[in-house]
């Protein structure tokens, strides 16, 4: 990780929120391939604090009503309709500030 320059190690500082960290191992086992050992750190987010560490959340999540008023107007002009769920949307987004792991 420090060659990547995924983080950097730094002191402490006095004014921020640490937040705890934690390793997640797994064996991902494909059919074409021998089993492969992962690892991913994952930050411990429920320990920051709302208005010190962030100021608000969102999810780019559609409305019930509009979802309808959407299936309802593809409908009515015969226009086909694609679903797309994506489970790891939140994985590598960017961020916009520093995090302080321990």
């Amino acid at each position: 990780m420090n060659e990547k320059k995924v983080w950097n190690i730094v002191q402490r500082p006095n004014d921020v929120n640490i937040v705890g960290c934690k390793w997640v191992f797994f064996k991902k086992i494909t059919n074409t391939e021998e089993p492969k050992f992962k690892a991913r750190l994952v930050a411990q987010g429920f320990k920051s604090v709302m208005g010190f560490d962030y100021q608000d959340t969102s999810s780019p999540v559609l409305q019930r009503k509009t979802m309808r008023i959407l299936i309802a107007i593809a409908a009515c002009k015969n226009w086909s309709i694609e679903q797309l769920d994506v489970t790891s949307a939140f994985l590598k987004s960017p961020i916009s500030h520093d995090i302080f792991l321990y």
